[in-house]
């Protein structure tokens, strides 16, 4: 019993959650920062986004006279491009695809402006969702899906963002790669979050999740997402709400906790009849789904009456899955009253292919009719039938661990995407490698014998190299990546909303910090530029505890600013000198950064006036010098014509007394990033 009994209802629930997020989806007060002049424009779209998203009538009035009254050819391309929205929303399919081929012919001759991005964006994914709803053609809306997201995320409205990867989610859903579905919805939770957009949005993704992990047989992280839904319940469309009962009722069905389902059913039966009324296919969706609990229950008054309601809507609409499942019931109806010549002449009369049946309708078949063979003196039909439906349990176990299975890699790879990518690469290599030696020890002689062992050794010995690199750089991310971004910017938020002036300019001076160490980190090595720029950064934050003389001087030779350096390298010098040199100092504090190039040898000097550097104090071992050295030996070991050096003495003034420290890093040759 899965969340939709019947596979072509389950794919148009698909499809309609989709179309819930394409076509209603509010993407309105979420834009980029806009000039006094767009203003206007601006809360006139996010009002006509408002009236669609509400359904008021007055929306294709307003939408028509906005298309007639454009001052130019991108403005009717805004108004036009809701119109579309609003054609799928009213699902008149012959009227979209015009208004798409116009926008996308126009706007595809524009620059590409945020605004321009944002209509063609919007036009793509339109026609993405018109093209699964109208023909189910999921591989072109796929493609199409992803193009809209690549320009949504260079326009001046992003907010759409978590939609698109949602409906992607979808695709893939569809075409039963469930890893690569979890992979978008959860990047599209990340950029609800990112975006810091409204937490409603998370619904359809966390609903996504849910029967992702149902599929997989992982139960408890689909009840985790599924009482996440359930917070927001009250504030989902009516048809997502009957789709989370009739969803959550089948999981409670199939951790047989029979009691929690039928009240989630119960719940659907009342919220259907209200909005639908008692005749319509969810709400015999519902009461079959009711009979089945309550004869679970042994309630089989109840199982009967939900029966009889709900049996004669599938077979008034030829709904042979349904009917199949009426007629499943009812057997287990007949089994308990021990009536087994009616159990029989319901076999004997049934047509149903049930290899066309899901594997899951079986199962409940077979539990019931193995009792029946078995009370009607026919044990080797049962054992028959239990060693079939066991051979199928196992194909799906094994299908379900493989999804599993890749599941788990893909969220490992999206965390740790650069190392993953070096370790399939040396995989690959590494397989390449034994098949060659493979074939060459069948075919080659003692001399070739002796030739494979000397690469086997360089082989193996690379191998090493490559492990000790690889446990490095993952020591060294994770040492970058210990703090939870999320957690230090929702403190940062909510200590900037109650802070005073100063305190606030303080605030928003160390989240740009913490942002740029974020952005900077992901990468072994950076440009000198954006290492510096950081390091004004740090500075900046850190003045509170220098004196108000404290002079910071970079003298930087022109021409250099884009050669590649270790990223962080000299902030943590920096910061190594204000914590050991110069802090409390009560002379004045200087702090000079100089960066030159000759003769393809560049030097980095950091220097100040300081205490100097005191090794029995821990002066040069922190943390971060022993990132730099370890560095250093990385760059050493693997790099053949780029090699570091770092050198790191005290300043004494004339009369031989420590007045400073200076430390300086050499780089020979170029560093080639990709080696690493």
């Amino acid at each position: 019993m899965e969340n939709r009994y019947m596979k072509h209802v389950n794919y148009i629930i698909s499809v309609i959650c989709m179309t819930i997020i394409v076509a209603c989806g509010r993407h309105g007060g979420f834009y980029d920062e806009y000039n006094n002049t767009d203003s206007t424009r601006i809360k006139k779209l996010i009002a006509i986004d408002d009236s669609i998203y509400k359904s008021a009538p007055s929306a294709k009035a307003i939408i028509k006279k906005g298309m007639k009254q454009a001052k130019d050819s991108i403005e009717w391309c805004e108004y036009a491009v809701r119109m579309t929205k609003l054609y799928i929303k009213e699902n008149k399919s012959d009227s979209i695809i015009p208004y798409i081929n116009k926008i996308k012919a126009y706007i595809s001759q524009q620059p590409a402006t945020p605004r321009n991005n944002n209509i063609y964006g919007l036009a793509l994914e339109y026609e993405a969702g018109w093209r699964q709803l109208l023909y189910n053609d999921i591989k072109i809306a796929r493609i199409l899906h992803k193009k809209a997201y690549d320009k949504i995320m260079q326009s001046d409205n992003k907010s759409i963002a978590s939609d698109i990867m949602a409906n992607l989610a979808d695709c893939n859903y569809l075409c039963n790669d469930l890893p690569k579905a979890a992979s978008y919805y959860r990047r599209a939770l990340f950029l609800v979050d990112s975006l810091q957009l409204p937490k409603n949005k998370n619904l359809t993704l966390y609903m996504g999740l849910s029967r992702i992990y149902e599929s997989l047989g992982d139960l408890n992280e689909a009840l985790r997402f599924y009482k996440q839904t359930e917070k927001y319940l009250d504030q989902m469309p009516q048809n997502m709400q009957v789709f989370f009962l009739s969803s959550f009722g089948s999981y409670y069905y199939k951790t047989r906790d029979y009691k929690k389902s039928i009240q989630y059913f119960n719940r659907m039966e009342k919220y259907v009849r209200k909005t639908e009324g008692d005749d319509c296919l969810d709400m015999a969706l519902c009461r079959i789904n009711s009979a089945d609990v309550y004869l679970n229950l042994n309630n089989l008054d109840k199982a009967k009456e939900y029966l009889h309601l709900a049996e004669p809507v599938f077979k008034k609409n030829a709904i042979n899955i349904g009917i199949y499942y009426a007629n499943t019931i009812k057997i287990g109806i007949l089994l308990k009253e021990k009536k087994y010549a009616e159990i029989k002449e319901i076999l004997d009369n049934e047509h149903a292919d049930e290899d066309s049946m899901e594997f899951m309708m079986q199962k409940i078949r077979n539990t019931y009719l193995r009792d029946y063979y078995v009370a009607t003196g026919n044990p080797a039909a049962a054992l028959a039938n239990k060693i079939y439906e066991d051979e199928k349990n196992d194909s799906v176990a094994k299908s379900n661990s493989y999804m599993r299975a890749s599941e788990v890699i893909q969220r490992f790879s999206e965390d740790t995407l650069a190392l993953h990518h070096d370790i399939v690469m040396a995989e690959k290599e590494r397989k390449a490698s034994e098949a060659k030696t493979t074939i060459t020890i069948l075919t080659a002689s003692i001399l070739i014998l002796t030739l494979i062992f000397v690469l086997w050794w360089m082989y193996t010995r690379k191998k090493q190299v490559s492990a000790q690199m690889e446990r490095f750089i993952l020591r060294l991310e994770n040492t970058r990546n210990r703090i939870s971004p999320h957690f230090i910017f929702n403190v940062l938020n909510n200590r900037i909303y109650t802070a005073g002036q100063k305190e606030k300019d303080e605030l928003m001076s160390l989240a740009k910090l913490i942002r740029k160490s974020l952005d900077i980190s992901r990468d072994t090595f950076i440009s000198l530029n954006e290492e510096l720029d950081f390091v004004k950064n740090y500075i900046e934050v850190q003045s509170y505890i220098l004196r108000p003389d404290f002079k910071f001087t970079l003298n930087i030779q022109p021409g250099i600013e884009n050669i590649l350096i270790p990223s962080m390298s000299i902030q943590i010098l920096a910061e190594n000198a204000i914590k050991h040199g110069l802090k409390g100092l009560e002379r004045q504090q200087n702090l000079t950064i100089t960066v030159i190039k000759e003769n393809d040898i560049t030097t980095i000097t950091v220097e100040d006036n300081g205490r100097g550097f005191d090794s029995t104090k821990g002066s040069g071992n922190g943390l971060g010098m022993n990132i730099i050295r370890q560095t250093i030996a990385a760059v050493n070991k693997r790099s053949k014509k780029a090699k570091m050096d770092m050198d790191v003495h005290n300043i004494k003034d004339n009369e031989g007394n420590v007045s400073g420290c200076r430390i300086a890093i050499t780089i020979k040759g170029k560093i080639n990033p990709h080696r690493f």
